[in-house]
């Protein structure tokens, strides 16, 4: 455990080639969100090598609810329930609809 109550997962020592090192953090972190991580962070070492933690749910943890999607709030179902003036520096520029943003 660490300081910030998680796992460490992995670590990476230092030498590897940039291109190598960033093809297996992306592919660890997208392991780790496909688990339910909480949190992942990345924290150097003394030795420079890179550890890779994870807060993780609990093994018995009950499995998340499924939504179906069909009742499931839509995007113009959230932002209709959020009303903000916009100021006179945030207004579309002409050509754009002003509820997407999408230029026509």
């Amino acid at each position: 455990m660490t300081r910030y109550t998680g796992r460490r997962i992995v670590s990476l020592f230092p030498g590897l080639d940039q291109t190598l090192q960033d093809a297996l953090l992306s592919a660890i972190e997208n392991v780790l969100i496909e688990a339910e991580a909480e949190r992942i962070w990345i924290e150097e070492s003394p030795s420079h090598d890179l550890r890779v933690h994870a807060q993780l749910p609990p093994a018995d943890a009950p499995p998340a609810p499924v939504v179906p999607i069909g009742t499931a709030p839509s995007a113009a179902t959230i932002r209709s329930a959020v009303s903000v003036e916009p100021r006179a520096t945030d207004e579309s520029p002409p050509g754009c609809r002003p509820d997407t943003g999408a230029v026509e």
